[in-house]
Formats: structure tokens, sequence, C-alpha cells
């Protein structure tokens, strides 16, 4: 944009100071537009390119090949038709071997689990003198804990758990 200057009509001498844009002594005359005016079209001006579409916009993001298309094509199904077969097989192995294996398993730990329970029924009553020896590792108190009593940890069972102090 080119810009012309416009021949003032006021003869006045301004000082450098007093704030004017025109002065006698400036080599640079009043322009046409003003400030705000002129910034606002020299912006817009410098910023048209963002605003415009783009010249490429027209053109393919990329050149079509019919034999790559089919070759994808052929790739993706048979990847497709792999993955059917190996969810198959997996669905075959968790139905026919994980749940019977877990069942199995399952039935004797939980016999083993209710006999426990019925012997911690015997040992809920039991005093401290009774109550089966402690080793050194069992229970070790380097500090106490934070909460309640400050001996008990944060899953204690009153039925299984003792904390025996000998003096």
């Amino acid at each position: 944009m080119k810009l012309h200057p416009i021949k003032s009509n006021t003869k006045k001498n301004h000082t450098k100071n007093s704030g004017h844009l025109h002065n006698n002594n400036n080599p640079l005359p009043l322009l046409h537009n003003t400030h705000s005016t002129m910034s606002r079209h020299l912006t817009l001006r410098r910023l048209a390119h963002h605003y415009a579409p783009s010249k490429y916009l027209n053109d393919l993001a990329y050149k079509s090949n019919k034999k790559l298309g089919d070759q994808f094509i052929q790739q993706y199904e048979t990847k497709v038709h792999h993955s059917a077969k190996i969810t198959d097989t997996w669905k075959k192995l968790t139905y026919l071997v994980a749940i019977p294996a877990i069942l199995l398993t399952a039935i004797p730990v939980g016999k083993v689990e209710l006999e426990h329970a019925h012997h911690r029924e015997h040992t809920r009553h039991l005093s401290d003198d009774e109550w089966p020896q402690q080793y050194d590792y069992q229970n070790i108190r380097s500090k106490p804990f934070f909460w309640g009593d400050g001996d008990k940890t944060l899953f204690w069972n009153s039925d299984i758990n003792r904390h025996v102090q000998k003096d």
C-alpha cells in the first residue's frame, strides 16, 4: 500500500515535544489516514494471506494409485480374517481350559480355608499366654503406627493377629 502525503493548510511551527504529527521542521509530512484507521488497514493487508484460502486447497493431498489401494485392502482383510481366528482360539481356551482349571483349583483351596476358619474359632478365645510362640521376626515395630493404639497394622484382625509382648 502506498500512502500519499496531504499538504497541510496550517503553517504553524510546532516543537517536537508538543505531540503533534506535523511540524514544519519534520521531514515526514502528515498522512491522509488517521493513525488507527491506517494501522487497521495495514494490519488487514499484512494478514490477508492468513484469511485467504490456501492455494493448495483444490489440489489432491495424495495421488491415487489403484494398485496400492487394492493391496492395502487385501492386507486389511487378511488381518481381519486372522484376528477373527485368533479371537475364536482365545475364547475356546478361556471357556474350555481356563475356567475349568480355576474351578478345579478353587474347590480344594476353599476346603482348606474352611478348615482354617474352623481352627480360628478355637484360637479366638485363647489368652496371650496360651497363644502360640511368637518369633523375633514377627510383629517388628521400629516406630508406632500413627493410627489407633500404634501397635496394630492397617489390616489387623484380632481373631488372627496377636502381638504378644513378654516382659
